[in-house]
């Protein structure tokens, strides 16, 4: 989003977590590698690496909207005259989608750690 204040334009940026971690590591990309990366240029290793990334926050996000989904559905079950027994399946689903996001969540971040301490070894090793 862009606003004006005091007659300049400010960009306003909204992102999640790894949504952040991948435009950091586009921009470190395009400093390390090439600068045509922000403009969908450069290597099609580069490339494919940001598409993958990409990806891994996709898939992660949608995980964010199913287990916000199962919130919903058990708080929504906590008001009615649910069984435990349905109340406790919905919150077992619940446990099991928290852990395979975070472990997740964590497997992407890893490999954006991974990848930029590899550009940034080839840039040292080049200087």
């Amino acid at each position: 989003m862009v606003v004006r204040t005091l007659e300049r334009a400010v960009e306003i940026q909204l992102r999640t977590e790894l949504q952040h971690t991948w435009a950091e590591s586009s921009e470190k990309l395009s400093d390390l590698v090439d600068p045509g990366i922000k403009y969908g240029g450069g290597d099609d290793d580069v490339k494919e690496f940001l598409t993958t990334a990409s990806k891994l926050v996709t898939s992660d996000e949608e995980l964010e909207l199913k287990m916000s989904e199962l919130e919903s559905r058990l708080t929504a079950m906590q008001r009615t005259d649910s069984t435990d027994e349905d109340v406790n399946k919905i919150k077992d689903e619940a446990f099991r989608l928290r852990s395979q996001m975070l472990e997740a969540r964590e497997g992407t971040r890893e490999v954006f750690r991974e990848a930029l301490a590899k550009l940034q070894q080839i840039k040292d090793d080049a200087s």
